[in-house]
């Protein structure tokens, strides 16, 4: 009944826009690091080769066996870096860009910033099927893919008008509930796509499929490799579905339960989510099994929550006319804090694997204490402020029998 009458309050309408875009920027990803590999392999080894060739695979070609494992290296060192490069121009010209125009959408509305992503990842779904095909140009030619996609907003942009959107036309008692469901549904195309959709496309007609689907969905985001209990791959992919099933199911049902139903502040789900990441952490950190592993991901059944408080929040603290420029703000951060924690905590993780290989997650947790301090500091801000307005101004107007002068 609960939920029945929720779902009639919230009017989805941008939803299914918003799972269409991000899983179609995941379907158009999934080729880029082999086309990465495939290309400098060729551009090194010459362009009758496969990039099985180039791994070894094909014991008949001339690279010899010694030399597989230097010549494997030396690609996926190149690629890496090449993706890297790719990454940074993506993020940071789409910080600028959401920087300049974001705070444009409260005269001229959010659709611009909609379909301006839009075309970019068309634009670089062009330039992806344009390298394939193309066997003269470089590996390095991809970078303008990550380029048109950065210089008309990504998809940092693209989330940030469809939570302004989200904003303008909800009212603030299931203001969080819409945010949720609006997360819950990124992070639910995001796996379906990886999981799922891209490999079915693949076997019925290869990357070229992958692309054409992509031009009517669309990027990817390939998180996470390794673990200090040295599983295989197809271990860790059970593992971080897994964890996904379980925020994408704590942001789409524990979340609105919580916020509607038992009517939790967003101050206090924020509290309940940092704990619970806390602890997941510090599971993880300590670990003695992949059992303890797999239940460390019950503590995340919140953490998307996090960001999804942080914007209810803020809607609520700012005046209308300000909250494309604070939601701008957060897009610029979201865009550009990925970066900077992914090289820090990998020269982290390098560096302290043969003192205590789990010290990137004890970090993780203290950065989760921070913000959780954070949330305990607002909520108790909230308390008082509740207190002083509801106090009367002096014990004098609480006699029945006397009257303020005039």
């Amino acid at each position: 009944m609960w939920i029945s009458v929720t779902l009639q309050k919230l009017h989805i309408t941008i939803e299914p826009f918003g799972f269409l875009f991000v899983m179609a920027t995941v379907i158009q990803s999934v080729p880029k690091q082999y086309i990465l590999s495939y290309k400098v392999c060729r551009s090194h080894y010459g362009f009758n080769l496969n990039l099985s060739d180039c791994y070894g695979s094909n014991q008949t070609h001339s690279v010899s066996k010694q030399s597989t494992l230097e010549t494997s290296d030396h690609i996926e060192s190149y690629a890496s870096i090449l993706n890297m490069y790719g990454s940074l121009i993506n993020h940071i010209l789409s910080a600028l860009f959401v920087l300049l125009f974001g705070p444009l959408s409260n005269q001229y509305g959010t659709k611009f910033l909609m379909v301006a992503p839009v075309i970019g990842q068309i634009i670089s779904t062009l330039i992806l099927m344009a390298n394939y095909f193309a066997d003269s140009l470089p590996a390095e030619f991809l970078l303008f893919g990550d380029m048109s996609i950065g210089v008309l907003g990504g998809r940092a942009t693209f989330v940030m008008a469809v939570n302004t959107y989200i904003v303008d036309v909800t009212l603030e008692e299931i203001r969080t509930i819409r945010l949720a469901i609006m997360a819950g549904v990124i992070a639910m195309a995001v796996q379906i796509s990886s999981q799922l959709i891209s490999a079915v496309i693949y076997n019925l007609g290869g990357y070229l499929a992958i692309w054409l689907s992509a031009l009517a969905h669309y990027g990817a985001a390939y998180l996470y490799t390794r673990d200090y209990f040295s599983w295989n791959h197809s271990d860790f992919t059970l593992y971080t579905a897994t964890f996904s099933f379980v925020e994408i199911l704590g942001t789409l049902l524990l979340l609105p339960l919580l916020s509607d139903y038992l009517r939790f502040s967003d101050t206090l789900i924020g509290i309940l989510s940092s704990s619970g990441k806390v602890l997941s952490y510090l599971f993880i950190a300590f670990a003695a099994s992949s059992t303890i592993v797999y239940l460390s991901t019950l503590g995340h059944v919140l953490s998307l929550g996090i960001t999804v408080v942080i914007r209810s929040l803020l809607s609520k603290l700012v005046k209308a006319d300000e909250i494309s420029h604070v939601y701008s703000f957060v897009a610029v951060l979201e865009s550009i804090v990925p970066l900077i924690a992914l090289v820090s905590f990998d020269s982290l993780y390098k560096a302290t694997r043969d003192l205590f290989s789990a010290t990137v997650f004890l970090v993780e947790m203290g950065i989760e204490i921070i913000l959780l301090t954070a949330f305990v500091g607002v909520l108790i801000l909230q308390k008082k402020e509740k207190a002083n307005s509801v106090r009367p101004a002096s014990n004098y107007y609480l006699s029945p029998f006397k009257r303020p002068k005039k």
